[in-house]
């Protein structure tokens, strides 16, 4: 539900919600809260709640399962003050859709108990409160009967020097020993989850690769007609060296 983004998605989704009126009303409230209060931005901030708010307008049964949405949103949200403030934005676009949605006044009757003990819940809405008092003195109003909350499409802005890289590093896996390339490709699979799965086809590359270097051999073959059993040698046994991986057998039953 909260996205990370890259400057240029955050531009861009900037330059479409500048046209929706409640995120106007709220995205510079939202912006002046970091980093004191919260380390997302107003966009993300926005694109939680309009998450959120559209999930909450479809359960069948808000009061009964509200709670385990909430619940969802303040285990994903990492700092302490995000979910309130992701809930009272939500709160915010449930008022503008009142005459549109028939469950907005019941959703924001379930969200009041989570939010309205935190200070920040209060702050908020009185910023807020004020920023559309300017807004209607300029003569800045709303249409409720028309609103709907703006649909954001968030581009995938692919960097490819980061993709360059971890083509790279994926290639020299065939170089690396199996321990080297598992630690390596953990690595890469972090740095993955942190780009929301941006780079999944690398990653499963590099995990097809790491399979094959570790794939288990069967413990008897036949080579050149000798049978070889294969183990790590500790120690030199005949011809096979420490550090070997097979004792060759021949058909004398010698070693």
């Amino acid at each position: 539900m909260i996205r990370l983004l890259t400057p240029e998605q955050e531009k861009s989704l900037r330059d479409t919600l500048i046209f929706d009126y409640v995120y106007m009303m709220v995205h510079d409230t939202l912006r002046a809260m970091r980093p004191d209060i919260t380390d997302l931005t107003q966009v993300q901030i926005w694109l939680a709640a309009t998450d959120f708010t559209t999930r909450l307008l479809l359960l069948p049964d808000a009061e009964e399962l509200l709670p385990d949405e909430v619940e969802d949103l303040k285990q994903q949200a990492k700092g302490k003050n995000d979910a309130v403030l992701i809930m009272t934005t939500s709160i915010c676009q449930l008022s503008a859709l009142r005459i549109k949605e028939q469950l907005a006044d019941n959703l924001i009757r379930c969200l009041l108990p989570h939010v309205m003990n935190y200070p920040i819940y209060r702050q908020l809405l009185e910023l807020i409160d004020g920023k559309e008092q300017r807004m209607a003195a300029k003569g800045k109003t709303m249409d409720f009967e028309a609103y709907g909350l703006t649909r954001v499409e968030v581009k995938d802005c692919h960097n490819k020097e980061v993709e360059r890289i971890f083509d790279s590093f994926v290639h020299n896996l065939e170089n690396m020993t199996p321990e080297a390339a598992a630690h390596q490709l953990l690595l890469l699979n972090m740095l993955n989850l942190q780009e929301e799965h941006r780079y999944d086809k690398q990653v499963m590359e590099g995990f097809a690769k790491l399979k094959f270097k570790v794939d288990v051999r069967p413990l008897v073959r036949v080579e050149n007609g000798d049978y070889v059993l294969e183990k790590h040698v500790e120690n030199e046994i005949g011809k096979v060296e420490t550090g070997g991986t097979g004792i060759t057998i021949n058909k004398e039953g010698k070693i």
